[in-house]
């Protein structure tokens, strides 16, 4: 009988640990999308009208050759543009302004740092992997803004 009881008292210990370990994650994912929807950078690169090709012959194309390869594309969005090759296939295009004091400085944009697996923003010194503009290191609370991108072989079309 003592066990039955034991075991139901588990079941119920059990059951309210996986709640609020569920209510943690929700809670956290609500911050996040509360934060980009608050961040001025996020509203700014969003309302910039980024419409880019790089063909793939061309000299700005020459480093995005090899599988971690980056080029940055002066002129479009915010601070320009990050431009990083994952794979054969697949691109990224992140914001170069920061998240955290982009909007407030006019020299707080990020660049790659050795090794080409994240870039750092030059005032703030958040840390981002270069991938997908996520955060590795703050202060920075939101992740990179980031472009889509589309491949055809031939060229590299950089758009929002």
């Amino acid at each position: 009988m003592a066990s039955a009881t034991m075991f139901k008292y588990l079941k119920i210990a059990l059951f309210s640990l996986a709640f609020i370990a569920l209510a943690a994650c929700k809670k956290d994912k609500k911050t996040s999308v509360q934060n980009v929807n608050n961040n001025c950078v996020y509203s700014n690169a969003m309302q910039q009208q980024v419409n880019y090709t790089i063909l793939s012959g061309s000299a700005q194309f020459f480093p995005l050759n090899v599988i971690g390869g980056y080029t940055y594309v002066a002129g479009y969005g915010l601070k320009g543009i990050l431009v990083y090759r994952i794979n054969t296939n697949q691109f990224v295009a992140l914001e170069r302004s920061c998240t955290h004091d982009g909007c407030d400085n006019a020299n707080a944009f990020v660049k790659v740092l050795t090794g080409n697996t994240s870039v750092k923003d030059s005032i703030c010194g958040s840390i981002f992997n270069i991938t997908d503009g996520t955060i590795q290191n703050g202060p920075a609370t939101v992740g990179l803004f980031q472009y889509h991108t589309s491949w055809d072989g031939n060229q590299l079309l950089i758009y929002n």
